[in-house]
């Protein structure tokens, strides 16, 4: 089974029964909905390029802060007192204006607290050499959950740095789960939340579930379009792109642990501006992937594979 994942850093951790009968989609293919809330201009559609984990410069950045330093908890200047980072990560825009620097501090015992770790994202500017805080992390080192800021990629204007909070680990339980993805707008110095969830095969697009949304971001700019999902008990699901980049695929249940209930599959056309949301009550699909351009394949709870047909929106039992 094919998953395609977010996976452009050394130290980025990315980021499953049913009867014979095939029901026939609920919904056929409507108009797809813009993002409204978001500015009509469109930013230029190109792969981005940047390096990634170079070791960084000897040359130091001057550190201002654009929050108040009083907004980093007070043990955060004793750890980094205490030891040298283990992890010192940079990524060179691509028009070579700006440098993301991750400085990572492992697991210390500081007084008689607990153990704790801390990262910190600066964003140099290398006009000038000065640089913003633009996101630190302290972190408990007990238990397994998910932490630790990990780089992902630039975008190909310059303007966006791409990383999760998520390098290692992941939360407890069962469920489908992928990587938060946040990105830093380098032109205001802000920090934004993205989802979770699959960039495009040409590495131009983000489709990630995000406030009981599935939206479609441009990497250089702005949402494309989303799709609101009804019933609030429903968990989302994996999502899958078609090699093209224009279609994408993506799946929501009623329970994941164990996977179990009613299932939907949803069905986006960015090209033909569609999109469809198809409901099946006797099949539990916990998986999809592309077959071609014009199939895809959905796994059920028992691990059966089926195929959906695009051209006469049919679901049939795969046969390889």
């Amino acid at each position: 089974m094919k998953k395609l994942t977010v996976c452009l850093s050394l130290l980025l951790l990315v980021f499953v029964g049913g009867c014979s009968l095939v029901p026939t989609p609920t919904e056929m293919p409507t108009s797809l909905p813009s993002a409204t809330q978001v500015p009509t201009a469109t930013a230029t559609l190109a792969a981005p390029t940047a390096t990634l984990v170079q070791k960084t410069p000897t040359q130091t950045p001057t550190i201002f802060f654009k929050r108040t330093p009083a907004a980093m908890p007070t043990i955060v200047p004793t750890i980094m007192a205490m030891a040298k980072p283990q992890i010192s990560l940079s990524s060179l825009s691509p028009d070579g204006e700006w440098r993301a620097d991750l400085i990572a501090y492992d697991c210390m015992q500081v007084g008689d607290g607990d153990e704790v770790a801390y990262d910190q994202l600066n964003m140099v500017h290398l006009t000038d050499m000065s640089a913003v805080v633009v996101d630190f992390q302290v972190q408990s080192c007990e238990g397994t959950g998910a932490r630790g800021i990990g780089p992902l990629f630039w975008s190909s204007n310059s303007r966006f740095f791409y990383y999760t909070t998520a390098r290692m680990g992941r939360p407890d339980g069962c469920s489908y789960w992928q990587p938060p993805i946040y990105r830093i707008d380098v032109n205001f110095q802000t920090k934004q939340f993205i989802g979770a969830g699959e960039l495009s095969p040409d590495n131009t697009k983000i489709a990630a579930w995000e406030n009981d949304h599935l939206w479609v971001w441009d990497v250089n700019g702005q949402k494309l379009t989303g799709y609101l999902f009804q019933d609030p008990e429903i968990e989302e699901g994996p999502i899958d792109w078609c090699a093209d980049s224009q279609q994408v695929v993506f799946l929501q249940f009623e329970s994941s642990c164990p996977l179990s209930g009613k299932s939907s599959v949803g069905y986006i056309n960015l090209s033909e501006n569609e999109y469809s949301v198809i409901e099946y009550e006797d099949h539990t699909f916990g998986d999809v992937y592309w077959y071609g351009f014009d199939k895809f394949v959905l796994v059920d709870a028992d691990g059966k594979e089926y195929i959906f047909d695009l051209d006469d929106w049919q679901l049939k039992p795969f046969e390889y």
